[in-house]
């Protein structure tokens, strides 16, 4: 699947079964892609990501023994979304969703934090936000999605400031990543 239209379809379909369970999937993806506030686009972002982390996390607490379901899902709903061991970062992680997009999604709920707990954010620009960290070159890296060879900062941000739509589309293809991921995860269960 070496072209990138395809591979895009291809995660849109993922996104489509693994949210069509609570109301998400392709629509939802190509309505943010779409979003021009950057504050609603990351609220929105990380509902996804919350949202679908606990629906996997509840079907990892729920098993079968004999003739017995067990389902623990109040569980899920008690864990914390960042933290230590008793996350549930720490437990999509666990069940082996790659390092990359598990740090993905904990990078995207701190960005939201900035603009969900100081109103005064709410006009602030993602690609500024995210030049304010530290680590932002990293940071820009991860949300876009571009290989290192030709990785280039200033050029991303210039790229960036004139279209208004490459993070966007980064941090969506790194979305329908973890959102395959997780569907295969949950298949395997």
């Amino acid at each position: 699947m070496s072209d990138p239209e395809d591979r895009f379809t291809y995660l849109l379909d993922e996104a489509d079964r693994c949210c069509a369970h609570f109301g998400g999937g392709k629509d939802l993806i190509v309505r943010l892609f779409r979003e021009t506030s950057s504050w609603a686009f990351i609220i929105q972002l990380d509902a996804l990501h919350e949202t679908s982390i606990r629906s996997i996390a509840r079907r990892c607490l729920s098993f079968q023994s004999k003739n017995t379901a067990f389902e623990v899902p109040f569980l899920a709903d008690k864990l914390n979304y960042q933290g230590g061991a008793n996350s549930l970062l720490h437990l999509i992680r666990s069940i082996g969703i790659k390092p990359e997009l598990v740090t993905y999604a904990d990078r995207v709920r701190k960005i939201r934090n900035r603009y969900a707990h100081n109103i005064n954010n709410v006009e602030v620009d993602l690609l500024d936000m995210i030049l304010e960290y530290q680590d932002h070159n990293a940071c820009l890296k991860m949300f876009s999605y571009i290989e290192d060879t030709g990785w280039n900062v200033e050029r991303f941000v210039a790229l960036e400031r004139e279209n208004h739509a490459l993070l966007h589309f980064g941090m969506l293809h790194q979305t329908m990543l973890l959102l395959s991921e997780l569907h295969v995860a949950t298949e395997l269960r």
